[in-house]
């Protein structure tokens, strides 16, 4: 018998976002007397029941016969498991109580934004009036253009300040702003659809 099994199926419990863990549950055809998962395609475990993942991978599946046949191999990508985000500076007054980062130099902000943390303020000050930059990485424009994430730019009354785009990747104030406290924020734009890591340079453009 050099018959290899049918390749099995899988089926994730959601693919929806979520902060909690996701169950992959695989079928394989009743010729399989072995039935294995791996993590890396190459070391294989026996599966026994469903398994229940906490962390974005890619799981393989594959069914052996008695006659030792291998069956075609099937991954599953989950990646809709979202990390824990950072509480500290989700709304203007938690953001408010932080040390401002002054915008004599640039400075490099790093986050993460989606279910469970939506939004992040970024206290700001600006030293002497100009027009404030915001310059994003690669994967950070790409979210912004593609509409998943949102830069907005808040004085210390919450306002918005106008930005426009300079390029593909920086945002700066259509107009000089004056020193004092401003807030970056950056937010998913669907929880439910969206996560996304970010780094925005923020600093002052020459003048």
């Amino acid at each position: 018998d050099k018959t290899a099994p049918t390749k099995p199926t899988v089926s994730v419990s959601t693919t929806a976002m979520t902060n909690k863990s996701v169950t992959l549950t695989a079928t394989f055809s009743s010729d399989s007397s072995k039935k294995q998962y791996s993590t890396d395609n190459a070391t294989w475990k026996t599966y026994s029941k469903a398994l229940t993942v906490k962390a974005n991978a890619t799981y393989y599946f594959r069914g052996i016969d008695a006659a030792g046949n291998i069956s075609k191999v099937v991954s599953q990508k989950v990646s809709n498991i979202c990390p824990k985000g950072d509480f500290t500076n989700d709304t203007l007054a938690a953001a408010g109580e932080k040390k401002a980062l002054k915008l004599s130099s640039a400075q490099k902000i790093t986050g993460w934004v989606g279910l469970g943390d939506p939004k992040d303020f970024i206290k700001l000050e600006v030293q002497k009036k100009g027009k404030v930059s915001l310059d994003m990485n690669a994967k950070t424009a790409s979210a912004q253009k593609g509409g998943e994430v949102k830069l907005s730019l808040l004085n210390s009354a919450g306002k918005a300040v106008a930005l426009s785009a300079l390029d593909s990747d920086t945002l700066a104030t259509k107009a000089k702003v004056t020193a004092g406290i401003y807030y970056l924020g950056v937010a998913c734009a669907n929880v439910k659809k969206y996560s996304t890591s970010y780094t925005v340079t923020a600093g002052m453009l020459a003048s």
